[in-house]
């Protein structure tokens, strides 16, 4: 499976740091549950201090920025990072996003890790109508992201306003996004739509397992197994006609014989093949070809995880 690369880059100068640190949220829960081995970077504009100790080059021009999170698989210390952002560590100034997008790349270049073909760089900008950017060099930052391999996507997740309702900051950004061969802009509403979607969905819990702990000859403890997290799945999407109506499935079987004759859904049985005839099968004769087994533990011993193989294991569950 690819690993794909992804900084966000939350503007936390924002009015709306509620709605934006959701969004980031949500976006992580999303890939740490269905793509696990993606890595995610995460800086944070307007911060009263500054910590860009993780970038290479010249970082005296890069104030009130913080690289909050490196690049690295997400877990929930990114999780928890992004949600005790607090409106009180920032700064009642406007920080120049362009240089929140030259640590991004900053990034992108001093990692060391192989690229598969497949995976996907991307740079996520979070910030409202009210951002500053001075977009003197957008040529030169476009053609960095796009000569990268692979090429950088910018998505920019910010206001969806008219076009003479838009400031001269927001034009520029905009322009940059122009200038990206894989590029695009969402609005704030729209994006936690899509992000709202990832969010788990509560289910009453039921038993994936019953049975019991057998610990020696003398103690037996009763065991439930419980389902605790799964993906939250989508929408199904089901059949219909180009006018919008539903459709219902009909089947029908017939004889396998020239007169093709139906055969009505309450006679037919199972059976099984022996040279060119069909052997038919009893409700009872099948219950008795299934094997019945209780469901037990049995504790035969303990040992150190190190005793066990390593082809023997997979991440953190034991295989027998």
């Amino acid at each position: 499976m690819s690993s794909s690369k992804i900084v966000i880059v939350l503007d936390i100068t924002s009015d709306i740091l509620s709605e934006l640190t959701d969004i980031a949220t949500n976006f992580i829960l999303e890939r740490m549950y269905n793509t696990p081995n993606n890595k995610i970077a995460l800086i944070l504009l307007g911060t009263v201090d500054t910590e860009v100790s993780l970038v290479n080059g010249n970082v005296d021009h890069l104030d009130h920025m913080k690289v909050e999170h490196p690049l690295l698989p997400g877990n929930t210390e990114l999780i928890n990072k992004v949600k005790n952002i607090r409106s009180e560590g920032r700064i009642n100034d406007r920080v120049d996003v362009k240089a929140g997008l030259e640590i991004a790349l900053r990034l992108f270049h001093q990692e060391t890790s192989k690229t598969h073909w497949m995976s996907e760089n991307r740079i996520m900008l979070l910030t409202d109508q009210n951002t500053r950017y001075g977009g003197s060099s957008s040529e030169d930052i476009a053609k960095e992201m796009n000569m990268l391999k692979p090429a950088i996507n910018l998505m920019i997740i910010g206001p969806d306003l008219d076009e003479d309702q838009l400031t001269e900051n927001c034009k520029a950004l905009l322009h940059l996004c122009e200038k990206v061969d894989n590029s695009g802009h969402i609005s704030i509403r729209d994006a936690k739509d899509i992000t709202g979607s990832y969010k788990t969905k509560k289910v009453k819990q039921q038993t994936t397992f019953k049975g019991c702990l057998e610990i020696g000859s003398n103690l037996k403890l009763p065991v439930n197994g419980y389902t605790k997290v799964m993906p939250c799945k989508g929408v199904s999407l089901n059949k219909c006609d180009s006018s919008g109506n539903a459709l219902v499935r009909d089947r029908t079987y017939h004889e396998e014989s020239q007169d093709n004759k139906a055969v009505d859904p309450d006679l037919i049985i199972k059976g099984y093949k022996y040279g060119k005839e069909y052997i038919p099968i009893s409700k009872i004769d099948e219950s008795l070809r299934k094997r019945q087994y209780d469901k037990e533990l049995s504790l035969i011993c303990t040992t150190d995880r190190k005793n066990i193989r390593y082809n023997c294991r997979h991440r953190r569950k034991l295989c027998y």
